[in-house]
C-alpha cells in the first residue's frame, strides 16, 4: 500500500472534524517478526498521487503457503516462516533478531514461570523487547463479535496454566481498520485479548458492543470459557478512537484507558476529567500535542501519565516505524503494569527516575503518581 501523507492527513485522522473482512476466518503466527511491527507499513514514495483509496496494508502476514484456519480449526503447528527485521526499542536502538527467544519456544507455547519474574503470572519480557516480546502464538480472527464487524487478536495458549486474560477495546483513527495497527497483534503476543471494530468511524457505543460481547464469551461455551479475566478490563484508541475511548471511559469494568495521539478539543474537558481509572496519555507533541496538554491540565484526581514526542505529528504513527513503535512499548508496558501486575513495568512510569522519564526522545508529565 502506498499512502501519501495528504491522503493519510485527510482520511485517517480528520481529527477537527470530529471533535473487508473475511467472515469466521483466522489466521495464525508465532508473533514477533510476523507482527510486522517495522515493516507492514512502507513510507509513501515520493509524489505519489493520492487515489483516495485506502486498502489496508497486511499487518500480521502470514507465510502464502500456510492456508489460513477457519474456526475451530486444529493447530497444525504450522508457523509463519516470515523474515525477521530488526526491531526499534523506546530509544530508537535496535534488538537483533526479534524471533530468538520463540524459536527457542518452539510450538511447545510460553513457559511460565510462578509469578513471571515481575510479579505477574505472565511471562516477564524485558522492557527493551516490548514491542517485539511476548511469548504467545497469536491468531487473529475476522468477521467476529457483533454484526461479524470485529477483529480478535488473542493468544491461541488460552488458559495456559490456569492463565486469566486481559481482555481490551480498540478504536480506530478516522478513515483507518484494525490491520493498520501493529499494536494489536502485539499485545495478544503478549498474552491480551483484545478486540477491535472493523469499522473507519468507530464510537463510543461500537467500543462497548465490543467489549460486551468479548466478556460474554467467557461464559459461553468455546475457546474463550473461563480464560478471560473480567476484572483486568482496559479501553484505548488512537485519535478518533481515543475520543471514542473518552464515551466509554465511566464504564465501571474498566482498569484503565489509554489515548494514543488523542485528546479531547475546544475548551470542555468533562470526559477526561470524569474519568476516575488511572489513563495513559501517548502522544505527538507537534499536532496533537496540544489536545492532550488540554485534558492532562484539567485532570485532578486520577493517576495520570502523559509522555510527548517533541518533532512528531499526528500521522507520524501510521507513517513512522520508529515513532510507532516509540509509542507502541508505552502502551504495552502500561497494559502490563496496569492489567497483568508487572511490576517490573511500574519503573517505565512511576518515580522522578522513571525509565521514559530519563529517555531524551520524551517529555514526561505525571499527576498523582509516585
Amino acid at each position: 500500500m502506498t499512502v501519501s501523507r495528504a491522503s493519510a492527513l485527510v482520511l485517517a485522522f480528520s481529527f477537527a472534524a470530529f471533535g473487508c473482512s473475511d467472515a469466521g476466518k483466522e489466521t495464525s503466527n508465532v508473533g514477533s517478526p510476523s507482527t510486522g511491527l517495522d515493516s507492514s507499513l512502507p513510507l509513501p514514495a515520493p509524489g505519489a498521487p493520492d487515489t483516495g483509496v485506502t486498502t489496508p496494508p497486511v499487518v500480521n502476514p502470514v507465510d502464502s503457503a500456510v492456508p489460513a484456519l477457519d474456526a475451530g480449526a486444529a493447530d497444525t503447528g504450522v508457523r509463519d516462516a516470515a523474515p525477521t527485521p530488526p526491531v526499534l526499542t523506546p530509544d530508537g536502538g535496535t534488538v537483533g533478531d526479534a524471533g530468538a527467544s520463540d524459536a527457542a519456544l518452539g510450538d511447545a507455547g510460553p513457559v511460565l514461570a510462578p509469578d513471571g519474574g515481575g510479579g505477574s503470572a505472565f511471562p516477564a519480557v524485558p522492557i527493551t523487547m516490548l514491542t517485539s516480546g511476548g511469548s504467545f502464538t497469536v491468531v487473529t480472527k475476522t468477521g467476529v463479535g457483533p454484526s461479524s464487524g470485529f477483529n480478535v487478536y488473542h493468544p491461541r495458549e488460552l488458559g495456559q496454566n490456569g492463565l486469566k486474560h486481559p481482555v481490551l477495546t480498540w478504536g480506530n483513527g478516522a478513515a483507518t481498520t484494525p490491520d493498520f495497527y501493529p499494536l494489536l497483534p502485539a499485545l495478544a503476543k503478549h498474552g491480551f485479548v483484545v478486540i477491535a471494530a472493523q469499522t473507519s468511524f468507530v464510537d463510543g457505543a461500537t467500543l462497548k458492543s465490543g467489549l460486551d460481547w468479548m466478556l460474554m464469551q467467557n461464559s459461553a461455551s468455546g475457546e474463550f470459557n473461563g480464560k478471560l479475566d473480567p476484572t483486568k478490563v482496559a479501553a484505548f484508541g488512537y485519535s478518533l478512537g481515543s475520543l471514542a475511548t473518552f464515551d466509554i471511559g465511566t464504564d465501571p469494568r474498566l482498569v484503565t484507558t489509554v489515548h494514543v495521539s488523542g485528546g479531547l478539543m475546544g475548551t470542555d474537558r468533562s470526559k477526561a476529567t470524569a474519568i476516575k481509572v488511572p489513563t495513559a496519555y501517548f502522544c505527538d507533541k507537534d499536532e496533537t500535542g496540544p489536545n492532550c496538554d488540554g485534558d492532562f491540565a484539567a485532570m485532578h484526581t486520577n493517576p495520570t501519565f502523559y509522555g510527548r514526542v517533541p518533532g512528531q505529528g499526528h500521522v507520524d504513527y501510521v507513517l513512522d516505524s520508529a515513532f510507532y513503535n516509540r509509542m507502541n512499548a508505552g502502551v504495552i508496558g502500561w497494559m502490563r503494569w496496569k492489567l497483568m501486575g508487572d511490576q517490573a513495568m511500574a519503573t517505565m512510569f512511576a518515580g522522578a527516575n522513571c525509565t521514559l522519564c530519563q529517555d531524551r526522545a520524551w517529555e514526561i508529565m505525571k499527576k498523582n503518581m509516585e
